[in-house]
């Protein structure tokens, strides 16, 4: 008997709470990853355990899809050599997107996972947020509004992961 597996709730406040949702989420992703943030200031993007997450994803599935969406990628260009390095490694599979009209785009933080679990901070200034496991309901209204700040990006560029 095939059972699905039940869906959870999980609130945090704390940065490193915040990085464990970020790994967890990561973990559970099998063939896409959208992520979501003005800056990506506040997430631990040069972190070796964020890293090896992210290389594990888009090396694990040959069909594993990386989707980076910010309105500005000046944090991870100057202060993130490692990511920009393995998004370069993978660049057939990763890709990136900035706006030319930053004000279009929210101020929250948003990570979906194979459109089944999903992290949002409505504020991404603090690591207040919420994680759904096995919630394909919530992760499918956080997949639209990605989808519509990625309507809003124009430089979506391949084979520079980073858009620049």
């Amino acid at each position: 008997m095939n059972e699905t597996p039940a869906n959870s709730f999980e609130a945090f406040q704390l940065r490193s709470e915040l990085q464990a949702v970020l790994l967890a989420a990561i973990g559970l992703a099998r063939q896409e990853l959208l992520f979501y943030d003005p800056d990506y200031t506040g997430w631990p993007m040069n972190d070796a355990n964020m890293l090896a997450a992210i290389d594990q994803f888009l090396t694990s599935n040959r069909a594993a899809k990386l989707r980076l969406a910010a309105r500005s990628n000046q944090h991870l260009l100057r202060d993130c050599p490692r990511l920009v390095s393995l998004l370069s490694r993978h660049s057939d599979r990763v890709q990136s997107a900035c706006p030319t009209d930053v004000l279009a785009l929210p101020a929250e933080s948003l990570l979906i996972a194979d459109s089944m679990h999903a992290m949002r901070l409505p504020d991404s200034s603090r690591p207040r947020g919420v994680f759904r496991r096995n919630d394909s309901g919530y992760a499918l209204i956080l997949r639209n509004r990605f989808d519509e700040i990625w309507q809003h990006c124009d430089a979506r560029i391949n084979v520079n992961p980073l858009g620049i």
